[in-house]
């Protein structure tokens, strides 16, 4: 039996984006990557469209 444990996860999105997962900050990448985060946060529970270059 495999036993899973649910990590405390803090996104803040105020001023400069952070994550910390238990605790611990990690780092959220480039700006540009940064701002997915913010988009993905915010929109929590709808679809986010993806764009496709040809």
């Amino acid at each position: 039996m495999t036993v899973r444990q649910r990590s405390v996860i803090d996104i803040r999105l105020l001023g400069k984006v952070e994550l910390y997962v238990e605790g611990r900050q990690l780092d959220v990448g480039t700006p540009r990557q940064q701002a997915v985060w913010a988009t993905l946060v915010v929109d929590v529970g709808r679809l986010s469209p993806s764009r496709h270059s040809s």
